[in-house]
């Protein structure tokens, strides 16, 4: 019986038909033979495998490093001549320049971490007396504001337009009258005509609600800003309710009433005063302080004084 099996040839000394003839040993023997010549056969097969693997790693690598100096040279014929007095870089070299390998150390990422916690212990205290000072600032800032719009929106639309400045609780009960929180509403007459009140059908609004918490309205005496005007200035705060009531908003439920303060109303021409006046005054004051929760403080550092004046309709914010 013969037997051939890669890479080894295995030849037994009795044919198919002798097998029952031959001894147990004997048939042993060449089935121990077959066994060996299956078990070269499976290593010269991996071999073969491991080889082919390898190879197809090798040609992997030429072509990568063909494709990249291929970027290389044409990476170099981009760049602008280099002057005479400097070396001459390899395509491998350009390319490592113009793309250089960045990374961040451990001690490096320790420093600015150790910056930042620094700025932040240093910033934490100006950034609560910034918050302690933006109470009146803010507030005054966004009655400036609203004072300019009326005068443009007046003098642009040749209509009349009242602005409403009002005082509400801030947190406790939102929309009804006390301290902590200050509301702006800008109405425009519908027709072009003065109103005696405000409703939804000879009125609009200008723009939404704003509102500035930490701030109170108050009567600021001369010494407390110095500098601005004392003289022919009304002051806000001390002005009885008259004139047409505004409310916001205009239609369904009315949410804020401005009925504490009188508007102040801008006319055509550009002039403004408080609503049901017939004179021009020289100034308007606002007087602002801030306030902590629903409670005015009596600091005079942090107060601020928005003047807005009778003929020209221009606002001026005045602090220490």
């Amino acid at each position: 019986m013969l037997f051939r099996v890669y890479p080894q040839t295995i030849i037994c000394k009795f044919g198919l038909a002798e097998v029952g003839k031959r001894t147990p040993e004997q048939v042993k023997e060449c089935f121990r033979q077959i066994v060996q010549a299956m078990h070269g056969f499976h290593q010269e097969g991996a071999r073969t495998s491991t080889f082919r693997t390898e190879r197809a790693h090798v040609l992997e690598d030429i072509a990568v490093k063909k494709r990249w100096n291929h970027k290389s040279e044409v990476l170099t014929q981009q760049m602008p001549p280099k002057h005479p007095s400097f070396p001459s870089l390899s395509a491998s070299a350009t390319a490592a320049r113009w793309w250089p390998v960045r990374a961040f150390s451990l001690i490096e990422l320790l420093v600015v971490v150790g910056i930042i916690i620094l700025l932040g212990a240093v910033a934490t205290p100006v950034m609560q007396n910034m918050t302690s000072q933006s109470g009146a600032g803010g507030a005054a800032a966004i009655i400036d504001q609203a004072f300019e719009r009326a005068r443009m929106r007046a003098v642009s639309r040749q209509t009349h337009v009242y602005v409403a400045i009002g005082q509400f609780q801030a947190y406790s009960n939102p929309g009804v009258s006390g301290t902590g929180e200050i509301a702006v509403c800008l109405v425009e007459s519908s027709d072009g005509s003065a109103l005696a009140s405000v409703t939804s059908d000879n009125a609009r609004l200008v723009s939404t609600l704003v509102r500035a918490k930490g701030a109170a309205i108050a009567t600021l005496g001369a010494d407390v800003i110095q500098g601005r005007p004392t003289s022919d200035v009304i002051d806000y705060v001390g002005r009885a309710f008259v004139g047409p009531k505004v409310g916001y908003p205009l239609q369904g439920t009315m949410r804020y009433e401005f009925n504490q303060l009188p508007a102040i109303e801008f006319s055509p021409d550009g002039t403004a005063r408080i609503a049901g006046d017939t004179s021009l005054p020289g100034y308007i004051e606002v007087g602002l302080r801030p306030a902590r929760g629903e409670t005015m403080l009596t600091d005079s550092s942090n107060v601020a004084a928005v003047q807005l004046s009778g003929i020209t309709g221009k606002s001026t914010i005045h602090q220490p």
